[in-house]
């Protein structure tokens, strides 16, 4: 049974130690992560070609996040930590323009306050128990408008993902809340990321993208979290996406769905389920500045973003079976801050029937400013 999250107020800071620039575009860091680590990106911002990388980019990030709870009901303290490191290689640097490989071992520890006040969908993004785990090991061949990336994957870097939320410290502005609870480890998203492969179809000029992926349905034992474990069919089974997205300047749309094939435990505890099956939609879209991909938007000048996400899960072993989360983010909003992001959010995870006779959703609002206090430091003070 679901336990209710009373209201209340949740303080929260972030910090983050980046050695070394932030490469969002490298897949190094889940999205969820890639603006906190100071690499936000526009609503729909692409680039003209992909960015020139050296031979091989070693990078490195410490995020660091700590809580206290204001409440009348219940009160409670934690601190969530992550550390990273990845190295990326770029095949045309060595004659292999067609290869491109990523790297990324991460060691987490704390759980900061998620789960311990009944929250169904992670105050952090970053909270798990203490354990080194490989985030990505994967290789990716390319020829023209197709790519197959296999290995080990965060599923979250190439699925259900989108970069305006990722300042967020609440763990559904990442993966939707309902996707990220469909197996008994998530759905392949980090720090429990997936044995797999992706194929990718692609047209720049028209901004289509469409990615099918398929990985085996064991990502991790939630009993051992340190355990090294993937396994696929049987009682593990698959776990299979798909997602197509529109992307136009300052605008981008994606309509994506997906199956998780294992026997799973029903979730009101009466025995088990055949799997699970969802769908999702999202779009982001610039809501007022330049347009970051024209020539004449300039360094640090303000631009507002905005996003929108919806999404259901249709089986038994689901406790959250729809999601609906959004928000806006200010870049440079003030003058002599060119390089803040102020952004507020809203995250609602339906709670399935028969689970609980009370609850029926839970409702977060989150605040957050995230301010660079050094060239590789910055601080986020977040409600």
């Amino acid at each position: 049974m679901a336990r209710k999250f009373n209201s209340g107020w949740c303080l929260a800071a972030g910090l983050m130690a980046l050695p070394a620039a932030a490469l969002a575009q490298t897949d190094a860091a889940g999205p969820n992560d890639a603006a906190r680590d100071g690499g936000a990106a526009s609503a729909a911002a692409p680039v003209d070609g992909p960015p020139r990388h050296p031979a091989i980019t070693i990078d490195s990030a410490l995020l660091i996040d700590a809580f206290t709870t204001v409440s009348p009901h219940e009160h409670a303290d934690g601190v969530a930590a992550r550390g990273s490191v990845s190295a990326t290689v770029d095949g045309a640097r060595f004659g292999v323009a067609w290869l491109s490989a990523n790297a990324t071992l991460a060691a987490s520890w704390g759980m900061g306050i998620t789960g311990s006040l009944g929250d169904l969908q992670g105050v952090s993004s970053i909270a798990a128990p203490r354990m080194i785990r490989p985030v990505n090991a994967w290789l990716q061949w390319t020829a023209g408008h197709f790519a197959v990336k296999a290995g080990i994957i965060d599923t979250n870097a190439d699925f259900d993902e989108q970069n305006t939320g990722a300042i967020f410290l609440n763990a559904s502005h990442g993966m939707g809340a309902e996707l990220a609870a469909a197996g008994m480890t998530g759905s392949g998203q980090a720090p429990y990321s997936a044995l797999g492969v992706i194929g990718f179809v692609s047209d720049d000029k028209a901004g289509i993208k469409l990615r099918v992926g398929a990985f085996g349905g064991t990502t991790g034992d939630p009993d051992r979290p340190a355990r090294l474990i993937w396994r696929a069919g049987g009682d593990a089974g698959h776990i299979v996406m798909a997602e197509i997205d529109r992307q136009k300047p300052g605008f981008r749309v994606a309509l994506g769905g997906w199956r998780h094939t294992a026997t799973l435990p029903r979730a009101d505890g009466t025995g088990t389920a055949a799997g699970a099956t969802g769908l999702f939609v999202l779009g982001e879209k610039q809501l007022a500045g330049a347009i970051a991909s024209d020539d004449s938007a300039k360094a640090g000048a303000f631009r507002l973003d905005g996003w929108v996400r919806y999404g259901r899960a249709f089986t038994a072993s689901a406790t959250i079976d729809s999601y609906l989360g959004g928000g806006v983010v200010a870049h440079a909003p003030f003058h002599r801050l060119p390089d803040d992001l102020i952004g507020i959010a809203l995250a609602r995870a339906g709670v399935a029937r028969g689970i609980d006779p009370v609850l029926h959703a839970e409702t977060v609002v989150e605040a957050s400013w995230q301010h660079p206090l050094f060239t590789h430091l910055l601080i986020q003070p977040d409600l």
